[in-house]
C-alpha cells in the first residue's frame, strides 16, 4: 500500500501583548493508491501527522475529496493565568540565581519563566481561545494590590523535596482574585481546583531525590535577608505554556 500525506497549515488570530500569530489549525490531505484502505487506516494515519506537527494536536473531523480524505486537526494549546514580576524582583532572583545554581544540579526555571500563578487552565482547544479569553475580560476587577516575594520554602516537605520555592505573601485581594477566576472559567468548563490556593513562584525542580541538597540549604540559612522585593500588581495575564517557553497571550487590568 502507497501514500502520502500533504498539509496546509495557517495561522489564526493574533495574540495580544506583542506576541506573534502562530499555527493553530491545520488541514492534511491524505490519498492511498489502494482505493480499499478503510476508513481506520485514514484516521490513524491523521493522527500521526498531527503528532508530528505537535504533540498536542489532535485530529477533528473528515471530508472527502478528489484527492483523498482530508482531515482537520486542531492544535491544544496549554494555558494558564498568572501575575508577572517587576524587573526589580526578576533582577534579584537572577543575581542569587549565580550563587545557587552551581550549588546542586536541579532543574531550574527560566528567570523569564517566573511568575505566580492564579488560575492553571491546562489544554485548551485553540479554536476557543476568544471565548476563554472573553471570560477572563468578565472577572470582577478588584484594583491595584501589593504582594511581595520574600522566604523560600521545599515542597512537599524540606526532608523529601519535589519543588523548591519562593514565597508570595499577599493580603486577601490575591486569594480573591484566583477565586473570581476560577469560578468565572468554572461556567466555561474549565476544572475548579479544589486544593487551597497558596501563591509562590517555582524555582527549580528536584527529579533526582538522591540529588545532595544540603549546600542549598545551608546557602539559603545562612543568607542576611530572602527579600526579592514589593510587586504593585495591576493586572493578570493569560500565558501559554509552549515548549518550556511562557507566552503572554492577553493582559487583563484589575
Amino acid at each position: 500500500m502507497a501514500g502520502r500525506a500533504e498539509d496546509d497549515a495557517g495561522a489564526v488570530g493574533d495574540a495580544a501583548g506583542g506576541v506573534g500569530s502562530e499555527v493553530v489549525r491545520a488541514e492534511v490531505g491524505l490519498h492511498f493508491d489502494d482505493a480499499a484502505s478503510s476508513r481506520a487506516v485514514y484516521e490513524d494515519v491523521a493522527q500521526q501527522v498531527a503528532r508530528d506537527l505537535d504533540r498536542r494536536a489532535s485530529v477533528k473531523g473528515a471530508r472527502e475529496s478528489l484527492h483523498g480524505n482530508r482531515y482537520t486537526i486542531d492544535y491544544l494549546m496549554r494555558l494558564f493565568t498568572g501575575l508577572s514580576l517587576t524587573y526589580e524582583v526578576r533582577r534579584n532572583i537572577e543575581l542569587l540565581y549565580q550563587s545557587m545554581q552551581p550549588l546542586a544540579p536541579i532543574e531550574w526555571s527560566p528567570v523569564g519563566n517566573l511568575h505566580v500563578t492564579t488560575k492553571f487552565i491546562g489544554e485548551w482547544p485553540a479554536e476557543g481561545l476568544d471565548e476563554l479569553k472573553g471570560r477572563l475580560r468578565k472577572v470582577p476587577k478588584l484594583g491595584p494590590f501589593t504582594i511581595s516575594i520574600d522566604g523560600f520554602g521545599w515542597f512537599p516537605t524540606p526532608h523529601h523535596p519535589r519543588h523548591l520555592f519562593a514565597a508570595v505573601r499577599a493580603g486577601e485581594q490575591l486569594a480573591q482574585l484566583a477565586g473570581a477566576t476560577s469560578d468565572m472559567l468554572a461556567a466555561g468548563g474549565v476544572p475548579v481546583e479544589t486544593r487551597p490556593y497558596r501563591p509562590h513562584l517555582t524555582l527549580a525542580r528536584i527529579k533526582d531525590p538522591q540529588i545532595d541538597l544540603a549546600p542549598i540549604k545551608k546557602f539559603i540559612a545562612q543568607l542576611p535577608s530572602t527579600d526579592f522585593g514589593r510587586m504593585n500588581v495591576t493586572s493578570f495575564k493569560l500565558y501559554e505554556s509552549r515548549n518550556s517557553t511562557y507566552s503572554v497571550l492577553e493582559d487583563f487590568p484589575l
